[in-house]
């Protein structure tokens, strides 16, 4: 086994067990290792990192987006430390999608079909017994601190699943996807993170329908997406009166962030072209009869918990039609892959949007390691013997 295997092997290795306990740490896992990575590769095979320019265009746009809000920003000193924020993150995340197919060889993909399984096992005892593990990792017994950690490594690893669940499938292998998803739903069920919830299930289904009705499913999620993005403004204040009773059903979580999107729903439109620069959605100010409308609202500084309604809030929609390009680019590149490859895409690409409606913030940068992980993944798992092409959607 070659170092750059070695390597791969580890990183796959700790993402699905250590990454669990600490969702922060796919950022560096990730990043470091593609480094790792394209140094080895500069100095032994004297290559340099396969760039996908497309792509790599788009990111372009959005990273020079950025920098440019520091014209119009409303808080020039976050949208300076925003816009360095996502220079790297863009730049770690188009590195990972750089690495040779080759680097993920069969020992890298049964590490990371075992770590699916260990992983959310070791979670599931952990919540059943009382945190043990994670008080000791993390050194705090508050179960508010413990659950985000578990949350946030959750959410990545329903997107890492779909990717290790189809070199699976198309290896038939098929009865060794059970321990996986056993595990993997079970520490969904017994975890607090709603969003996992709502990515998994969602997900499945959304797998469903890309294997049976392939452009059925790509058309209605791309007109769908193409509307509620760009009516989100208007979409976002009916949600709270909407929703508010079954909210309060689920956990006084939910019931929050229908709040925060009702009120900054309606700052979306008082900066409605280009809004307040990024990372300036976390400064809004409240009047005091304002937040004498909600239960879970203080004031304080927060984010949208919402991807797209941050993007209206900090980039108009300027900053909203550049996240929906990259979106439907995204979309037509699920459906160029082979086609047993194109469930498996699609049901990560749902589950994607999932998270990116209910909770993780725009910048954060394990998620896009994580994103660009999934993405990477399917790249070098396609069967080599299915080589259809996709009809574009």
């Amino acid at each position: 086994m070659e170092v750059r295997e070695l390597l791969t092997v580890a990183v796959m290795a700790a993402l699905p067990t250590y990454g669990l306990i600490s969702g922060a740490a796919f950022a560096p896992l990730c990043f470091g290792l593609v480094g790792l990575l394209a140094i080895y590769d500069g100095i032994t095979r004297r290559t340099l990192p396969v760039i996908d320019y497309p792509l790599a265009g788009l990111a372009a746009i959005f990273v020079l987006f950025a920098w440019a809000g520091l014209i119009w920003a409303a808080a020039p000193s976050v949208t300076l430390k925003i816009a360095l924020q996502v220079s790297g993150v863009v730049t770690g995340a188009l590195l990972v999608l750089s690495v040779s197919p080759g680097a993920v060889s069969n020992p890298v993909r049964r590490v990371a079909l075992i770590g699916l399984a260990i992983g959310p096992a070791v979670m599931v005892a952990d919540v059943m017994l009382g945190f043990p593990l994670m008080a000791v990792v993390h050194n705090t017994n508050s179960h508010d601190s413990i659950d985000s950690h578990y949350n946030r490594g959750l959410c990545y690893l329903v997107l890492m699943f779909w990717p290790v669940a189809l070199w699976t499938w198309t290896q038939r292998f098929r009865f060794v996807l059970v321990g996986p998803v056993v595990c993997l739903a079970a520490a969904v069920m017994v975890g607090s993170s709603k969003s996992a919830e709502l990515a998994f299930g969602i997900g499945g289904a959304a797998f469903v329908a890309a294997w049976l009705a392939p452009r059925w499913s790509a058309a209605v999620l791309a007109v769908g997406m193409t509307g509620f993005a760009l009516g989100l403004p208007w979409i976002g204040r009916q949600l709270l009166p909407m929703l508010k009773p079954l909210a309060v059903q689920i956990k006084p979580s939910a019931v929050h962030r229908l709040e925060i999107w009702d009120y900054m729903s309606t700052e979306i439109l008082k900066h409605p072209w280009l809004g307040l620069g990024f990372g300036g959605s976390k400064h809004v100010w409240l009047s005091t009869e304002t937040l004498a409308r909600y239960t879970y609202v203080t004031g304080e500084s927060i984010h949208p918990h919402n991807q797209w309604l941050q993007l209206w809030l900090d980039g108009g929609v300027a900053g909203e039609l550049i996240g929906l390009c990259f979106f439907l680019f995204v979309l037509r590149r699920v459906f160029e892959l082979s086609v047993p490859v194109r469930p498996f895409a699609f049901a990560a690409l749902v589950s994607a949007l999932v998270f990116s409606m209910v909770g993780i913030e725009l910048y954060t940068d394990s998620w896009w390691a994580a994103l660009a992980l999934t993405a990477g993944l399917f790249a070098a798992t396609q069967p080599k013997s299915a080589t259809q092409p996709a009809a574009a959607p």
